[in-house]
């Protein structure tokens, strides 16, 4: 298909997630007792979100970064899948958090106090867990493959999903780099500022109006 007969209307995300979400991050931290500093994944989990290498690399890691724990929230659509294995090979038990599903209202306070977003998904469609985070002003790393570099751009650290030394090098990167985290704070929340609901609906409004003129000059009624 010709290219010009395609138009890309990007989602919006829900206003909820904004930087301002991180005053109530102590709260949350204590209910849901998660440690003081956290690099976050947020998403269903299953294969295709590439946890096991996501563990595999916080275990390369975690030693340079002796105050800082992974939590993984998110619910299980299979009931097969599990860490258990991988997380035990990690040697990080005790410093690997696994939420399960969170509320949904609780999400943005959960964005905004993690150190760092990961998320080096196979494929994504979309990628809102991205767009979210960046949103609630947190560092994020994500995958240079599907549409993950289309959604960052510029205001995401890629890496390679399939290396596990990729997604470790990232990560340290941004955890060690207090210049980086400050840039990558304010990039994201810019790139972010592309994707709400109402420019969603403008965008939306503004192709059924092409529509509406292209069928009145084709005549195709």
């Amino acid at each position: 298909v010709e290219s010009e007969k395609i138009h890309v209307i990007y989602q919006g995300i829900s206003p909820d997630f904004n930087p301002a979400q991180g005053k109530k991050a102590t709260e949350l931290k204590q209910r849901l007792k998660l440690p003081e500093k956290y690099i976050l994944y947020v998403g269903i989990c299953d294969e295709r979100k590439n946890l096991r290498r996501l563990v595999s690399a916080f275990g390369r890691i975690a030693k340079e970064i002796s105050d800082v724990f992974l939590v993984i929230a998110g619910r299980k659509d299979d009931g097969a899948y599990s860490l258990a294995d991988d997380i035990e090979s990690s040697g990080m038990r005790s410093r690997i958090v696994e939420t399960g599903y969170v509320a949904q209202e609780d999400l943005p306070v959960l964005y905004a106090g993690a150190e760092v977003f990961a998320f080096p998904s196979l494929y994504e469609g979309f990628g809102r867990p991205v767009v979210e985070a960046m949103a609630c002003g947190v560092p994020v790393v994500t995958s240079q493959s599907s549409s993950l570099p289309e959604i960052a751009e510029e205001a995401a650290l890629l890496v390679d999903p399939m290396k596990v030394d990729s997604i470790a090098q990232g990560l340290i990167n941004v955890c060690k780099d207090k210049g980086l985290r400050k840039k990558m704070r304010e990039d994201g929340i810019k790139r972010a500022e592309n994707f709400t609901y109402r420019k969603f609906g403008e965008r939306l409004l503004e192709f059924y109006k092409q529509m509406d003129d292209f069928i009145k000059r084709e005549n195709v009624w």
